[in-house]
């Protein structure tokens, strides 16, 4: 006999969000633009991303701060691509009791752009938070009992060969910390 199976539930009680039995809340969101130009001439070439910290809704639980502004990456001739960046951050309870929460990489987007041409996907681009795998299709890095806790999300470059004409890097990420209940 086949049973009708159906998705939990999900609705809202004074702005926190109940999943079946399971209750979310979501909190600020970590958003990192990194944009990169390479030409076929220069050995070393500035990479400065921008963090800019977005929140959905207020939060009286968690707060994201980022350590600076900007990042720098160099273009390694002798690799065909840039070096890698560390890019820390801290997650912390803003009344200050210990909570359960999860990071997640909800985005991961990067594409490069060849002078005079259409943007193509940047394949390959690899993360990790705290030296563990972290990806869109993880379930994220949890984190138990904790006031306040640093982070370090490390991002590695594939090749991007030189080309004749000049080509602009940039991408997208977005990194959430959601408190578990």
């Amino acid at each position: 006999m086949l049973s009708n199976l159906t998705e939990p539930s999900t609705r809202e009680v004074d702005g926190l969000f109940l999943l079946g039995d399971r209750m979310v809340r979501f909190f600020p969101v970590f958003l990192l633009v990194f944009s990169a130009s390479a030409f076929a001439i220069i050995i070393e070439k500035t990479f400065q991303p921008q963090t800019t910290i977005i929140k959905n809704a207020p939060s009286d639980a968690l707060k994201i701060t980022v350590k600076k502004p900007d990042f720098t990456a160099l273009y390694a001739t002798s690799l065909n691509t840039f070096r890698s960046v560390d890019m820390p951050f801290t997650v912390e309870s803003i009344n200050g009791t210990s909570l359960n929460y999860i990071i997640v990489l909800q985005t991961s987007q990067h594409y490069c752009q060849e002078e005079g041409q259409s943007a193509t996907s940047l394949l390959g681009v690899s993360t990790t938070l705290n030296n563990m795998l972290f990806t869109v299709k993880s379930p994220g890095i949890e984190v138990h009992n904790s006031i306040k806790s640093d982070h370090i999300m490390h991002v590695e470059f594939p090749p991007i060969p030189q080309k004749a004409a000049s080509q602009v890097c940039y991408g997208t990420f977005v990194v959430i910390a959601e408190e578990e209940m």
